[in-house]
């Protein structure tokens, strides 16, 4: 499994899992990047102005597409703004 990793706002790094990914999309306004899981797994992210765009979708596909297949392999995810919240959710 593959890593995107991410700078957060007070300077730590986070990382995200690329495998099992059935989408990444923005919530159309609130400014939430999703990426969401077929094991039924939500990643919403968010930076401190809430105005994640396409760019940060774009770049996040892009990543998930490069690690596809690999292990243990992690690579630098550049967003447009560092990331203030993260937060995993269960789908039903």
């Amino acid at each position: 499994m593959g890593y995107l990793k991410y700078k957060k706002t007070n300077g730590l790094v986070g990382t995200i899992p690329t495998e099992n990914v059935i989408q990444v999309r923005d919530d159309g306004g609130s400014g939430e990047l999703i990426i969401q899981y077929n094991t039924g797994y939500k990643v919403s992210i968010y930076d401190t102005l809430n105005s994640m765009r396409q760019e940060d979708v774009d770049a996040t596909i892009n990543g998930i597409n490069i690690l596809n297949g690999t292990s243990g392999s992690s690579m630098d995810l550049v967003l447009s703004k560092l990331i203030d919240q993260v937060d995993v959710t269960k789908e039903n």
